[in-house]
């Protein structure tokens, strides 16, 4: 929690409840994208829920990776979290700093990639 608005609740006698937690505004957020898309409610934190898959195809499409690919877990307050290697958390960051949509997802064709002749930015 935020230090001086913890010290300002402990002034108030008050206790901390579920909205004074950082996550909250995740949870907001979710449920105000599930409202604006007209998407039910009540099942936002299910991973087949459209919003999961939602988040789980850009992360993939920012890590160069097919969705299915990406593992799914569960985080603390009952949302789904997905994990990615430090190779894939580093190219996805990289890219949300572009101004260039990342690429859609391709399968390699079966002889692989072939190298590069210039880095990929």
């Amino acid at each position: 929690m935020h230090g001086p608005s913890a010290d300002a609740l402990i002034r108030a006698g008050a206790t901390p409840t579920k909205l004074h937690n950082n996550c909250s505004g995740k949870h907001a957020g979710m449920l105000a994208t599930c409202k604006h898309l007209s998407w039910p409610l009540e099942s936002y934190l299910q991973d087949d829920h459209p919003l999961q898959r939602a988040n789980r195809a850009a992360l993939a499409a920012f890590a160069g990776m097919a969705p299915e690919e990406i593992p799914v877990a569960v985080d603390g307050c009952g949302v789904p979290t997905f994990y990615l290697g430090l190779t894939k958390t580093a190219l996805a960051w990289a890219r949300l700093t572009s101004p260039e949509p990342p690429a859609p997802y391709t399968r390699p064709p079966p002889g692989g990639w072939s190298r590069p002749s210039k880095p990929i930015p």
